[in-house]
């Protein structure tokens, strides 16, 4: 006769065979706001391509939900809001430093202005914009989320930045398009806090940046970069079954 204690076991011991070696999804939490940019449009597009590829994308608006507690499940937070409250929250911050991945998109710079915590950690400051058609110019083309990344041109807003830090490695940059410009804009970067690592692009007011493939591969290559190497192993041994 099978115990209870015994049938736990074998219960215990079938379920580590069958994971073993089968990898992991990324779990992605995307926060954003009901802002002009218009993150839950921008969040559906991205899970409508990623979800099949092994990414679990959520959605939250609501800082006051950004705690410890909300936070433990994720690999990465993406943030892509207009948020303009003073003080980011505490939990988010202390998340990266002790190793979460964060991926910041277009206005995360704007977010949190008067927080050098905030500022710190992007490795920039919005300071103003005008709006061009152009391709943002990769310049590190051997980094893991760069390496032969098709290459898109689509109208956007031309940001430029202050409060930049130097600890930063730039991946891509503007061509100087503002008025007064003579140097290009230092565009998409990384750089690390604490145990955390830390992605950053200026690109991505709209779907007409939205919607360029080579856009959303950008970030699903960030997502994974910044997950980690050994969550970034588990996700490439992943098997998804084929769509039917």
């Amino acid at each position: 006769m099978i115990t209870s204690r015994v049938l736990l076991l074998l219960v215990f011991l079938l379920s580590a065979t069958l994971s073993h070696g089968e990898g992991r999804r990324l779990e992605v939490l995307f926060l954003g706001d009901d802002g002009h940019h218009k993150p839950l449009e921008r969040y559906r597009a991205l899970k409508a391509n990623l979800g099949t590829r092994g990414y679990n994308l959520s959605f939250i608006e609501d800082l006051s939900q950004i705690t410890t507690k909300r936070l433990e499940p994720y690999d990465v937070v993406i943030v892509y809001a207009n948020h303009e409250q003073e003080v980011v929250p505490a939990s988010l911050l202390t998340w990266v430093r002790k190793g979460g991945g964060l991926v910041a998109l277009h206005s995360a710079c704007g977010c949190f202005r008067k927080s050098p915590e905030w500022i710190q950690t992007i490795g920039g400051r919005f300071e103003s914009h005008e709006g061009h058609i152009f391709s943002p110019e990769t310049i590190d083309k051997e980094h893991e989320i760069t390496k032969a990344l098709p290459s898109f041109e689509a109208w956007d807003e031309t940001y430029e930045h202050q409060d930049l830090t130097q600890d930063r490695h730039v991946l891509q940059q503007r061509p100087p398009l503002n008025k007064g410009e003579t140097e290009p804009e230092p565009w998409t970067w990384t750089r690390e806090q604490g145990k955390g690592r830390v992605f950053y692009t200026a690109s991505g007011h709209d779907m007409r940046v939205w919607g360029q493939a080579a856009y959303q591969e950008l970030v699903a290559r960030a997502i994974v970069w910044a997950a980690g190497d050994e969550v970034g192993k588990e996700f490439a041994e992943l098997k998804l079954a084929p769509l039917e």
